[in-house]
């Protein structure tokens, strides 16, 4: 994630400002990924960049750390010859090692853990010194592994209110968790949305009611995800009902 901020006026003197925007910007080397279970559970990809930061040609390798033992990650380059103060994309994958029958049993034995915890994923590049290696920069990825979740069956009521259900992809209910919804009128801008939570209960079903919801409103739901479970999106939805 990239922030851009504008210069800098000081309140009451706008003749007062920063010199220069030059190093108004924020980025975040930070991101976020589910890894549902399946047979093979889901893939995450996404791309880096390995960064030469001196003044020759030089090979700079991606080191990989994990905290938890739970997942594979590959990358498709373990290092990389780069010009001079110039960089490169490598892609990383990773994936969770529920769903695959080779490690069930190990899975089996700590799934406590592997649904609670968040395994942190570091990616980061190294030049050699003349001595050793240092670190050129990295990367942060938080993994969860879960159950993939779907709404599903999903109605509007005069109340008003929206109820629907949270299934797994094989019918079997979801047991718990929280669903948002978000709704505005169509001619509103995304700043005039209206949120309204609920419960989802032990069948899998919940009923959103919020009294400022009414008939013809666009809405989306998003179950946050619970215990062992994945969180999911529904949206392009519009507020209809007898």
């Amino acid at each position: 994630m990239t922030v851009d901020l504008p210069l800098y006026e000081e309140p009451g003197h706008p003749d007062i400002h920063e010199s220069s925007d030059r190093d108004n910007t924020a980025q975040s080397n930070y991101d976020r990924f589910w890894s549902e279970t399946a047979s093979p559970a889901a893939r995450k990809r996404f791309r880096i960049k390995l960064e030469n930061p001196t003044d020759a040609t030089a090979v700079i390798y991606a080191r990989v750390r994990q905290t938890l033992p739970y997942y594979r990650t590959y990358l498709d380059h373990r290092w990389l010859r780069i010009p001079a103060r110039q960089t490169r994309e490598i892609q990383v994958m990773t994936e969770s090692l529920d769903g695959d029958p080779a490690h069930a049993t190990f899975i089996d034995r700590h799934r406590e853990q592997l649904w609670g915890e968040t395994n942190l994923l570091e990616i980061s590049g190294h030049v050699q010194g003349v001595c050793s290696t240092f670190c050129t920069g990295g990367a942060s990825v938080e993994t969860r592994t879960a159950r993939k979740a779907v709404i599903e069956d999903v109605r509007f009521y005069p109340e008003p209110g929206a109820a629907g259900v949270v299934r797994q992809p094989d019918g079997t209910p979801a047991t718990g968790g929280e669903v948002l919804m978000v709704f505005r009128h169509e001619d509103e801008p995304l700043t005039e949305e209206r949120t309204a939570t609920a419960q989802v209960n032990s069948s899998g079903g919940f009923f959103v009611y919020d009294r400022r919801l009414e008939r013809g409103m666009v809405a989306g739901l998003h179950y946050l995800g619970g215990w062992g479970y994945a969180p999911c999106d529904l949206d392009g939805l519009r507020a209809e009902w007898d």
